[in-house]
């Protein structure tokens, strides 16, 4: 099937982009197209106008400020996996890694998987462990969304019609903590992702899933000590608290009592990885 007839436009300004959205028709962002086109083809969306933000430099860049990497909404996957400062952040390397294949990463964008809010997508769930935030711009001026604060729903965020990422904001993480990835797919298209992120300073483990439950979520748990106390009951304690966070919603690739048991699993090695030297 061939899309639905619709004009095009390829603005090489941020103000183009921002005055575009003002169209009254329904309107739809072009970046990397790993999500948008599928939806044309099969006329899930017929938008009256597409905006391609592709050549819009200053949504391809990717500056370090202060404690954060700002990488801009139109920076594809496969660009910030090979950045030179991604050593510092393994822990987004390790889930970059996992997004697709290198094809589909050199065209997939970062701002465009943040935007799609896929519940069980690599790039919300890392946003969402580091306390990430997304930078907005529109005809109106600009407004900083916290990443918590992001996902309303499956497939769904904040964002207004009117409005386009402008950057995506990854705070850098400490050296003393440790991060963790684990991904485990169950079906083709369905996989359960724990990131676990330990804070020897502070005795904190942070936890985050994705992939079970409508949006990514995450907990952080206090005076987890490993040298104090045994692995098992700070597994156990991660365990019980990312069960809590799944969701019962309707799911064609397996029963929620599945993804609770998927999410146990990934969470015991998640949090030993982390309290072992993790990702970073």
């Amino acid at each position: 099937m061939r899309p639905a007839r619709f004009e095009y436009l390829r603005p090489t300004r941020p103000d183009e982009v921002c005055s575009a959205l003002e169209h009254d028709g329904h309107t739809a962002i072009l970046a990397g197209g790993q999500s948008l086109l599928p939806q044309l083809y099969r006329r899930q969306r017929r938008p009256e106008l597409v905006v391609d933000i592709g050549r819009v430099d200053r949504l391809r860049e990717m500056t370090e400020d202060g404690d954060s990497l700002f990488v801009g909404s139109a920076v594809t996957q496969r660009e910030l996996e090979r950045a030179p400062g991604i050593g510092r952040m393994r822990v987004l390397g390790a889930a970059l890694s996992h997004i697709g294949h290198v094809p589909t990463r050199n065209r997939g964008t970062v701002g465009g998987s943040v935007a799609f809010a896929d519940p069980s997508a690599e790039i919300p769930a890392v946003l969402l462990a580091l306390d990430g935030r997304v930078h907005l711009i529109s005809t109106r001026g600009s407004r900083s969304v916290e990443a918590e604060d992001l996902y309303t729903d499956s497939f769904r965020t904040c964002l207004e019609e009117t409005e386009v990422i402008g950057d995506v904001e990854f705070p850098l993480p400490r050296p003393d903590v440790t991060w963790s990835f684990e991904q485990y797919h169950y079906r083709r298209h369905a996989k359960i992702t724990v990131i676990a992120g330990f804070d020897p300073t502070h005795s904190t483990l942070r936890l985050t899933i994705a992939g079970a439950a409508k949006t990514p979520r995450s907990v952080t748990l206090d005076d987890v000590s490993p040298g104090r106390q045994s692995m098992d009951v700070a597994m156990t304690r991660a365990e019980s608290a990312c069960i809590r966070l799944v969701e019962d919603f309707a799911d064609p690739y397996g029963p929620v009592s599945y993804r609770r048991r998927l999410v146990a699993a990934a969470t015991r090695s998640a949090v030993l990885a982390s309290c072992q030297g993790g990702a970073q």
